[in-house]
């Protein structure tokens, strides 16, 4: 499967060819029927290898020989997907440019309606951590989180950077990083003390810019972070430091949405 990611994503994971193959191979594969079209938004491959991708025309699965497509009319909540997120017992959570939330489970799409009810802005990113907690982030909402019983959500007045919410990722010892247009927050869910469940970072700290659109953080603990204006910078928790050499020309490319690290730590 990973071939075919290659293969659909190539503008994408152009890197991904150096780990196959010196001289890569591409095919083109349409996942939509004829006359319709789709611009995808996310995309994951679950355990079992298939691929799924978020569109805006619906959820497509691939498992390597056919497209299959869910849609409004298949009980999803909407047809503009814009994240998408493995879950526990091969489900799949989905979240929609509307705000609301769905999942798939058993390949059969179900809406999400928790009694708090869901958000009214777009789900930007969505992360599961190892407690089995699902952090859905908003663009204009904070963060929510489902705990297996009830939403919680967490906005600027709880301490949140801003309540746009571009990337949210979970560290090795479960703290949730969101990416905002006012910086990044650094979400301790296990603090009792919540004056300091949240700790931010911003442009008063180091950080060159305060829009950050992706957050990374590699096998040494570093976080990896893309910003609107500034490129790419490093930050080292244990030094509590920030590093942007590697740019010392400037950036002048605008904004970095997403990036990868590959195996030799080279940086796409």
């Amino acid at each position: 499967m990973k071939y075919f990611i290659n293969s659909i994503f190539a503008p994408y994971l152009f890197f991904c060819s150096s780990l196959f193959a010196q001289n890569p191979i591409f095919r083109y594969l349409n996942p939509v029927k004829e006359k319709a079209s789709a611009t995808v938004y996310a995309f994951l491959q679950d355990d079992k290898g298939y691929l799924w991708l978020g569109t805006s025309n619906g959820l497509i699965g691939y498992n390597g020989i056919e497209f299959k497509t869910h849609l409004l009319k298949d009980s999803l909540a909407d047809n503009v997907i814009t994240a998408l997120c493995p879950g526990a017992n091969d489900t799949i959570w989905i979240g929609h440019s509307s705000g609301q939330i769905s999942f798939l489970k058993n390949n059969i799409p179900e809406l999400f309606n928790p009694p708090e009810g869901v958000p009214a802005k777009k789900i930007t990113s969505v992360k599961r951590d190892e407690k089995g907690r699902i952090w859905f982030a908003t663009y204009g909402e904070g963060i929510y989180y489902y705990d297996g019983e009830r939403m919680h959500g967490i906005s600027s007045e709880d301490g949140l950077s801003d309540n746009s919410v571009y990337t949210i990722i979970i560290d090795k010892e479960q703290k949730v990083w969101a990416g905002t247009d006012g910086g990044i927050s650094i979400i301790n869910p296990e603090e009792e003390d919540k004056s300091k469940r949240i700790r931010k970072l911003s442009m008063k700290d180091g950080l060159p810019d305060n829009i950050v659109k992706f957050i990374l953080q590699d096998k040494n603990g570093i976080a990896w972070i893309a910003m609107q204006d500034s490129g790419i910078c490093k930050y080292s928790p244990a030094e509590n430091k920030f590093e942007k050499s590697f740019f010392s020309k400037g950036w002048n490319y605008g904004s970095v949405n997403s990036f990868v690290l590959d195996q030799s730590s080279s940086l796409w």
